[in-house]
């Protein structure tokens, strides 16, 4: 019950959230229309370069919405104003439809919040030992720096990986692909933590993902290989283009893996995972990686040690943000 909770906390401080997206999506432009204007584009050019690369600011804006309450709250609230101007003008018969109303939606709430964690079934190995780290909001993981210390202060953790989504121009011997494809930046340690290996080749590893700049490696999801290469097994050692860099694959995933299932539980379909470290590859001049303070959408998963609780996890995350906040 606690997700529920916190998403409708989240949800009635939406309009500070909103505030604060704005300000972070500013931060980002300028920071990367600083960036383009050091490699030697001109001022206007940088503006609009950087625009282009960031996307749509109002389908982000749209999408980070989403994630801080939920469509289900938002048709609520609107349904709720629509039913108390209804019931001033008809109070009593306005009551008897709201109570009707109200213990049906009750009902149906409770199905579709037990549902979508009790019914379905977990596709990675001991799934129960497997935690989320956010940042004190549902949806918002730590920074990278933020990451690597708890990762190194804590042992409660067999290991703890991090990894975000974003969606880059893929071309793999022939004209880019229409639209974009969903790509996962994972830490080395990503597939280790979820154990999971790859159906042919390999994936990648802490090796492939050391900084500055991280090993141009991919690793194909298997709907991706089917659509993309026809199931070719020599798909392996080939090139594919990202946002116009050459990586080379390394390895294609089982069928049966379908990437880390958000907080929120909605799944996502992942094309490609390559190396955290290789952002700075995929987009020119980025520097989120090493910034303790912008929040963009990094997100951390933990596989607990055996016999460690998760109320110890919780103590020793909440030890070493204090030591950290203290820093």
């Amino acid at each position: 019950m606690w997700i529920p909770i916190r998403r409708l906390w989240t949800f009635m401080r939406r309009d500070r959230l909103d505030d604060e997206l704005a300000e972070e999506i500013r931060t980002h432009l300028e920071l990367r229309r600083r960036a383009l204007i050091a490699q030697g584009l001109a001022a206007a050019d940088a503006d609009a370069e950087a625009r282009r690369q960031f996307g749509n600011i109002t389908a982000v804006r749209e999408q980070s919405r989403d994630h801080w309450g939920s469509a289900l709250l938002t048709a609520f609230w609107q349904d709720l104003r629509f039913g108390v101007r209804m019931i001033t003008r008809a109070p009593a018969l306005s009551a008897i439809v709201v109570l009707i109303i109200t213990l049906g939606a009750g009902i149906n709430s409770a199905i579709f919040v037990f549902a979508t964690s009790l019914l379905r079934a977990p596709d990675l190995p001991q799934a129960d030992t497997l935690v989320w780290l956010d940042d004190g909001r549902p949806l918002l993981g730590p920074t990278y720096p933020d990451y690597v210390d708890y990762r190194d202060r804590t042992q409660a953790f067999a290991d703890l990986a991090t990894f975000a989504v974003t969606k880059v121009a893929v071309r793999s011997g022939g004209p880019i692909q229409s639209g974009k494809s969903r790509v996962v930046l994972a830490s080395g340690n990503y597939f280790a933590t979820l154990q999971v290996q790859a159906a042919i080749g390999r994936t990648f590893g802490p090796q492939d993902d050391l900084p500055p700049i991280g090993t141009a490696t991919a690793v194909l999801s298997d709907g991706f290989w089917s659509r993309r290469f026809n199931r070719d097994p020599a798909v392996l050692g080939q090139t594919i283009e990202l946002n116009f860099t050459p990586f080379t694959i390394v390895g294609v995933l089982p069928a049966t893996f379908k990437g880390v299932r958000t907080p929120d539980g909605n799944p996502y379909l992942p094309d490609i995972w390559v190396p955290l470290w290789t952002l700075p590859q995929l987009e020119a001049g980025d520097t989120r990686l090493v910034q303790r303070t912008t929040w963009w959408g990094l997100q951390a998963i933990g596989r607990l040690r055996e016999g460690v609780t998760l109320a110890q996890a919780r103590a020793q995350i909440a030890a070493a943000a204090a030591g950290m906040d203290q820093e």
